[in-house]
């Protein structure tokens, strides 16, 4: 092999290793998109969390049902839930899930009388337990490639 084809190669393998990592990212962000609508979708209803007496109120010292479930109800925030498109820079490759409908601030952050409803951080753990799942898959792929 010449050194320019050696050249070729080697920016052939680059492009190649880019467009992988992108691909896992955007399954990751996929998944979590998927996950964040799984745990968005509670079946408690205005009446049920009544006849609960409110269970993610902070009176009750902690939550009575798990904080990290955010039940569907009207829809506004599973609806809201979207990737971001990836973007490569200096740092990397970034994926990104969001939600930007008018609860999500105030149920990451709670209020004076709910508890924070931590669904952010739970995605974020699963996201990132997938990306390693899915960074792994792509440089198997590669390395039965090329070895």
């Amino acid at each position: 092999m010449t050194p320019k084809q050696a050249v070729r190669r080697i920016e052939r393998l680059r492009i190649e290793v880019k467009t992988e990592i992108g691909r896992a990212v955007k399954r990751t962000t996929k998944k979590g998109v998927a996950e964040f609508r799984r745990m968005s979708s509670g079946t408690e209803t205005p009446k049920s969390l009544r006849q609960k007496d409110y269970p993610y109120a902070r009176r009750h010292g902690t939550p009575i049902l798990p904080p990290e479930i955010i039940n569907k109800q009207r829809g506004v925030f599973f609806e809201n839930t979207r990737d971001q498109p990836i973007r490569f820079d200096a740092d990397g490759v970034h994926g990104q899930v969001i939600n930007d409908s008018d609860v999500a601030d105030f149920l990451n952050e709670g209020t004076d009388s709910m508890f924070r409803r931590p669904i952010a951080d739970f995605v974020e753990n699963y996201m990132e337990n997938q990306a390693k799942i899915e960074l792994e898959t792509s440089l198997r792929k590669l390395e039965a490639k090329y070895g």
